[in-house]
């Protein structure tokens, strides 16, 4: 992104954010803890704010230094922008399914969507437009005489109501809080729960080492399905383990089951496990499957 001055900023995957002059990194600034995602200009020449994977946004001075940070968000997030008027108000799109709106370094308003959300943008007339994983752009204003009709605004209500129970009709607001799992003590290394954590449902780990639960990732889909993410990862869930992979596997039937797999895991006796625990006999297909995965995954062909 362009500095008012001429110089330039980029931010990496690898939580940095480089000040360019002439064609020469001049600064490099280490505030971040995860991938950056997004820069904009601060109004009046400020300075600028950035929106990393770490959940935060941070404020900075043209030459690089921190001067704000804000929290708030639970998950990382995807963009961040200023509105383009008096207000000079900072908008954050986070995959926790907000959109949060702020001034004077304070969250004065959060706006949840019923799916993660991309980018959120002030228009000149000083309406938020916002666009998300859900396919839908929406328009959310301020004003009385531009709001949308009654049954609009009870369809968008109930769509967020509806998220709110989770992947597969989970029940977000049933499980356990993780403030509350946090105090107790997991029974065995690897353990994992379901929480809610600020309305969104995450995976977190009991670290026997550490004598902690750790979060994990955000159960995103079905839980059946195994697709429990994790930002840096991307490891799947299924049957209370985390896995590179998870397949489905059509038996002769066309009953569907799930096989979960590692890179770098013993092919073999993985499929021997699946099998037996299936009284399946079509082994040499799985085995050949798992073994053109690990192969790819180190780049052999």
């Amino acid at each position: 992104m362009g500095l008012p001055n001429g110089d330039i900023i980029t931010g990496s995957g690898d939580n940095t954010i480089f000040l360019w002059r002439n064609g020469k990194v001049v600064s490099t600034l280490k505030a971040h803890s995860a991938p950056v995602r997004c820069l904009a200009l601060l109004e009046n020449n400020l300075g600028f704010v950035s929106s990393s994977n770490d959940c935060t946004m941070k404020g900075w001075t043209m030459d690089g230094s921190q001067i704000f940070d804000l929290k708030g968000h639970t998950n990382l997030v995807y963009a961040v922008s200023v509105a383009q008027d008096s207000s000079n108000e900072i908008i954050s799109a986070s995959e926790d399914k907000t959109v949060k709106i702020w001034k004077n370094m304070t969250c004065i308003e959060t706006i949840q969507h019923p799916k993660c959300v991309w980018k959120g943008i002030v228009l000149p007339n000083g309406d938020l437009v916002t666009a998300g994983a859900d396919y839908y752009a929406r328009v959310f204003t301020r004003k009385q005489e531009r709001m949308a009709p009654p049954a609009i605004q009870e369809g968008f209500n109930d769509a967020v109501k509806q998220s709110r129970k989770g992947p597969d009709g989970l029940d977000i607001d049933k499980l356990v809080k993780v403030a509350d799992l946090v105090k107790t003590v997991g029974k065995k290394d690897g353990e994992t729960k379901i929480v809610n954590n600020e309305g969104n449902a995450e995976a977190w780990i009991w670290n026997k080492a550490k004598n902690a639960w750790e979060k994990f990732g955000d159960v995103t889909a079905d839980v059946a399905d195994g697709r429990i993410s994790d930002n840096n990862s991307g490891k799947k869930f299924l049957d209370g383990k985390f896995y590179d992979y998870v397949f489905n596997i059509e038996t002769d039937s066309g009953v569907m089951k799930k096989i979960g797999y590692n890179i770098g895991g013993l092919f073999f006796k993985r499929c021997f496990f699946f099998l037996f625990a299936n009284i399946f006999f079509f082994k040499k297909k799985i085995l050949m499957m798992l073994l053109r995965v690990s192969l790819e995954k180190m780049n052999f062909q």
